[in-house]
């Protein structure tokens, strides 16, 4: 159910940039350009095309079923890092 809520986020935010969404794979922090995150936290990788041309993005979401953009006072808050 979570994952159908950040999904959904996900392609309604690349949507509003004028991108349409190739994969979407959950990530460690390792894996991201986030330098914070917990266990109160997913973050995903996106890639997307815009204008014929292949970009990425990163998401930290917070694991809040009934409210995905909610503070979680136990997670860093949800953000974005476009590479365009």
């Amino acid at each position: 159910m979570l994952d159908a809520k950040h999904k959904d986020e996900i392609h309604r935010i690349i949507t509003e940039r004028e991108g349409v969404v190739v994969s979407i794979h959950k990530v460690s922090l390792e894996e991201s350009p986030f330098t914070e995150s917990n266990n109160s936290n997913y973050i995903y990788k996106i890639s997307y095309e815009k204008n014929n041309r292949q970009y990425t993005a990163w998401y930290r979401s917070t694991k809040v079923v009934n409210n995905i953009h909610s503070k979680d006072p136990k997670a860093y808050p949800e953000q974005w890092i476009f590479e365009e």
